[in-house]
């Protein structure tokens, strides 16, 4: 029997760095992933890497994966009212999928219905998101936005981990790979990323 895939969802300006270490961990476990977006054209990063993603959206067979990843992006605006990304999300809501969130990413997940009763932590502000009129309060029940993580930081740590989910900010990029690689209990060498801790 194959192993399961990893999806990562991919768009234009997402952030290369923020999955950087996410990668290297996929490559050291041999942990085989898919690369999902809205366009058969190269997305382009943040930093001006162009990718040609595997598959488009629409080509998901959820039975293939017990996993996905979003990456943070420079500017949701393109994508925030993208119907297509999130009927791709939804279908990933089942307790068997794990999932890894970074930066503003997690407000799609909380859009698609992913977070509902779950915390978790996002790179935004709740005030910028209801001023212009992207969500409703309810939706972003359950969110520790950006000021509130700055407040509580110590408390938190590198990240939340609600159930199945894992959300971080973008500082955080390398400690939130490192534990979404534990999630799925890949084999891999967290003190190539200088994790030098012992469990």
């Amino acid at each position: 029997m194959s192993k399961k895939k990893t999806a990562v969802l991919l768009y234009d300006d997402f952030s290369n760095y923020e999955f950087s270490v996410m990668l290297s961990i996929f490559l050291q476990a041999d942990k085989p992933y898919t690369t999902f977006s809205l366009t058969k054209d190269p997305v382009r990063s943040e930093e001006g890497l162009k990718i040609v993603c595997d598959a488009l959206v629409e080509d998901l067979n959820i039975e293939e994966f017990d996993s996905l990843v979003l990456t943070g992006c420079m500017d949701l605006e393109p994508i925030i009212n993208e119907e297509r990304i999130y009927s791709f999300l939804k279908q990933f809501d089942l307790p068997r999928i794990k999932i890894a969130s970074i930066s503003s990413t997690p407000f799609l997940l909380a859009r698609a219905g992913l977070l509902k009763n779950k915390r978790y932590l996002a790179g935004m502000l709740k005030e910028e998101l209801l001023k212009h009129g992207h969500t409703t309060i309810e939706e972003l029940e359950g969110m520790v936005d950006i000021a509130e993580y700055r407040e509580s930081y110590e408390e938190i740590g590198h990240f939340i981990k609600d159930g199945n989910i894992l959300t971080s900010v973008g500082a955080f990029f390398r400690e939130w790979a490192i534990e979404f690689g534990k999630m799925l209990e890949l084999d891999f060498e967290s003190g190539w990323y200088g994790d030098f801790k012992k469990d």
